[in-house]
């Protein structure tokens, strides 16, 4: 025969468990349950609150827009010059990219403006120092040889001569 309170076998096969122990857990058990609604019923609250939002359109503030200077601006504004230089061939985003840091790391430039690229191609507007002799300086930072293909004031197309040999000459 058991004494009250000793531990005993549990149906479920826990051994040592006594009926006050089961009692606690089937309370704690109930608890939780309780809990665990009264958080669903939050959540469906939060739910249905977020979603009502979404229909709520809430206006975008549009960053200013930078002002655009034309090239007789910028060039009355600084001791500079506009220089556009024309690229080509650029196949792949990463040559673009390699001739605009090289341009960037001239001495005489000042900033690149922008970049126009499209197939194989791209334009680099350059704010320029006064006086500047950017062949030469390219020469010294392109990684590879070019050749300029047209020259106008303001204005340089060069070709790079790639690993497949672009241009034919290499000047």
């Amino acid at each position: 025969m058991e004494e009250a309170g000793s531990d005993t076998v549990d149906p479920t096969g826990f051994k040592g468990v006594n009926e006050a122990q089961v009692a606690e857990l089937k309370n704690a058990g109930r608890e939780l349950a309780k809990a665990a609604q009264s958080l669903e019923a939050r959540i469906t609250d939060l739910t249905s609150r977020i979603e009502a939002l979404g229909d709520i359109e809430v206006p975008q503030a549009e960053p200013p827009a930078a002002p655009v200077e034309t090239p007789a601006e910028l060039e009355a504004r600084t001791d500079a010059s506009v220089f556009v230089i024309r690229i080509e061939p650029l196949r792949e985003l990463a040559m673009a990219a390699m001739a605009e840091t090289a341009l960037r790391d001239l001495p005489s430039v000042v900033q690149v403006v922008s970049v126009e690229r499209a197939e194989n191609w791209a334009n680099f507007t350059l704010e320029v120092k006064s006086g500047a002799d950017l062949v030469e300086e390219m020469k010294m930072v392109m990684p590879v040889y070019f050749k300029v293909t047209e020259s106008a004031p303001g204005r340089l197309s060069i070709a790079l001569a790639w690993a497949w040999g672009e241009p034919d000459a290499q000047g």
